[in-house]
């Protein structure tokens, strides 16, 4: 039996959560005089600010074996909510 391994057990086999993000996106276009026209766009990301948690420790001789210690911010919208509001004015 190798150090660090319980039983017959495959490598990769404790499947940590996944991640859930919705992202949003708002634009409206103004028309201003003949050539003009103004967008507002409001954009959101993690909308519903749902908690991404990291995988398990998957060390079994860690005293924390089998326990979720963090959150996952690596994927990109998967981080705390965001919101941006802009302005682009088109001439």
């Amino acid at each position: 039996m190798d150090v660090g391994r319980f039983g017959t057990a495959a490598n990769n086999t404790i499947v940590g959560p996944g991640v859930k993000a919705m992202d949003f996106g708002l634009f409206k276009y103004f028309t201003i005089k003949e050539k003009g026209r103004l967008q507002l766009r409001v954009t959101a990301t993690n909308l519903f600010n749902h908690p991404n948690f990291s995988s398990p420790d998957t060390t079994i001789t860690d005293y924390n074996a089998g326990t979720i210690s963090g959150t996952n911010w690596l994927v990109s919208s998967a981080g705390p909510r965001t919101i941006q509001i802009g302005l682009r004015y088109d001439f």
